[in-house]
């Protein structure tokens, strides 16, 4: 599942690493969104992605317990893109930050439940602030025993800093125990 997906780039190079076996779900909450994923897929030959309306910030109690991975690319600040969009810092408040934090805490809660036993979340950003990362991860794992994080390059968070020609994200392997 990739609970946040458009316009599909992850979802279809998912589907491509693949070979268009098994499924991917690709959500959003925009008919105009899901568009744009079914354009891209059909563009490069992805033919495993299933594309559905979901609301990812509402809990779906069709998703519940059903996927072994879910890709969670949250809506955030963006503050990693300073690189592309250097008018960021200027359109950012401390207020924005939290305030997307408190929407990204739901959508992973959420994205929490939706995965198998055994199964792995994969909560990313392209923001490297505390509030959007580290806080909503430490906030999950405390309401949220049956995770574990799983390190990536030895890292609880591997954070990508923006510099010649990278972004800066920050991306967190979670594995639901039970």
């Amino acid at each position: 599942m990739d609970l946040c997906a458009a316009p599909g780039g992850k979802s279809t190079h998912l589907g491509a690493l693949l070979e268009n076996t098994g499924q991917i779900v690709a959500c959003d909450k925009s008919w105009y969104k899901l568009d744009l994923i079914r354009e891209n897929a059909k563009r490069l030959g992805v033919s495993n992605i299933k594309v559905s309306i979901n609301d990812a910030s509402k809990y779906n109690n069709d998703f519940e317990d059903k996927f072994d991975y879910c890709l969670v690319d949250a809506p955030c600040s963006a503050i990693g893109l300073y690189r592309k969009k250097p008018d960021i810092k200027w359109n950012r408040s401390l207020d924005d930050i939290k305030n997307l934090a408190q929407i990204q805490k739901i959508i992973i809660n959420n994205a929490g439940r939706y995965v198998k036993k055994g199964g792995v979340l994969i909560y990313s950003t392209c923001s490297l602030s505390y509030s959007e990362n580290e806080g909503v991860i430490k906030e999950f794992l405390d309401r949220n025993k049956n995770y574990k994080i799983l390190t990536i390059e030895g890292k609880d968070i591997l954070k990508l800093f923006p510099f010649d020609n990278y972004d800066g994200f920050s991306i967190c392997k979670l594995q639901r125990l039970y």
